[in-house]
């Protein structure tokens, strides 16, 4: 027996004021975070950033360098769905809540 249920998330979104007001709560406990904060620590975290990145990336533009002659796809297509979204802010949300693997932030 075949359901006649079908599934459309997009019915079920949340409204953007209630996306953006979210994003304005989330961006404001992060800043809150680095009152206080010296330069040097801010600083160190925009290199550990930056640098993430561009081996993120790095590793994106190889991997899709191999894989495009496999699956017959073009390389930027690849490269674009290997990216990851969002890097910078995973990187902010575990300094500031303490998830990395340190107790507190690199001197």
């Amino acid at each position: 027996m075949v359901s006649d249920f079908s599934f459309d998330s997009a019915a079920f979104a949340p409204p953007p004021t209630l996306i953006a007001g979210a994003q304005i709560v989330i961006g404001g406990a992060i800043g809150v975070a680095f009152v206080g904060a010296r330069l040097a620590e801010l600083s160190s975290i925009v290199i550990y950033g930056i640098g993430s990145t561009l081996i993120m990336i790095a590793m994106a533009i190889v991997t899709a360098t191999f894989v495009a002659p496999l699956v017959g796809m073009r390389i930027e297509a690849l490269v674009l769905s290997l990216v990851p979204g969002g890097l910078n802010e995973m990187t902010l949300v575990s300094w500031t809540t303490v998830i990395s693997d340190r107790a507190e932030m690199p001197e």
